[in-house]
C-alpha cells in the first residue's frame, strides 16, 4: 500500500522515470540507497527529503 501511494505522488508530479523507481524502491524496502547508482544518487536523494524521508525511507524527524 505505501508503494502504491508513493507511486502515485510520483506519477502525479510528473511521471515515472528512474529516481522514481529507485525512490519507491528505497520506501518498499527492496533497494538501499547505497544500491542506487551514484549518478542518480543526488536526485534521489533530493525526492526522498521531498517526501520528508531520509535515504532509507523513514520518516524525517521534524
Amino acid at each position: 500500500m505505501l508503494l502504491n501511494l508513493a507511486l502515485l505522488i510520483l506519477r502525479l508530479r510528473g511521471g515515472v522515470n528512474m529516481v522514481d523507481i529507485y525512490v519507491a524502491l528505497i520506501i518498499y524496502g527492496r533497494r538501499t540507497f547505497e544500491q542506487v547508482p551514484s549518478i542518480l544518487q543526488t536526485k534521489v536523494e533530493e525526492e526522498l527529503n521531498a517526501l520528508a524521508l531520509n535515504t532509507d525511507g523513514s520518516p524525517q524527524r521534524q
